[in-house]
């Protein structure tokens, strides 16, 4: 319940600040089934919200995991059915390994990984819409990063 308006809230909140959202290529977005979204990352938390009122549909979204760590951001990202991904910046050392190896963060990491792309099989599977942002951080450059 607590996700709920904490979601309807959000949407509220960004549905008065940006009242008119447009998508140029509307059209060729599908009516039904799976889809993938890639968008830029201008406006780091925003641009999630924006882009799913635009749709006009729920999209999950692909988030760093370090949003999961602590138990507001827990809720907000679980709110909006969020999945983490583990950056190789982000994934501390497997259990026993050494801290500084990066043999074992990688191990670490792509374990994690699998299986946020597990998820992300399952819920294309069930129809969802997933949303990525590329850059994998947000900025305020005026061209995309790497």
């Amino acid at each position: 319940m607590l996700r709920t308006l904490l979601r309807r809230l959000a949407l509220a909140l960004v549905r008065l600040y940006y009242p008119k959202r447009t998508i140029e290529g509307a059209e060729r977005l599908p009516a039904d089934g799976p889809t993938l979204l890639a968008a830029n990352h201008p406006n780091g938390l925003l641009d999630p919200l924006v882009l799913r009122l635009a749709v006009g549909r729920p999209v999950r979204f692909l988030a760093k995991s370090t949003f999961f760590g602590n138990p507001l951001g827990r809720l907000a990202m679980r709110a909006f059915g969020c999945i983490p991904v583990y950056r190789s910046v982000d994934v501390p050392a497997a259990a026993g390994a050494d801290p500084g190896s990066t043999e074992a963060n990688e191990c670490a990491r792509n374990a994690r990984n699998e299986a946020t792309f597990a998820l992300c099989r399952r819920a294309l599977a069930e129809g969802a819409w997933l949303a990525l942002f590329p850059e994998g951080t947000s900025h305020s450059d005026p061209q995309l990063r790497p």
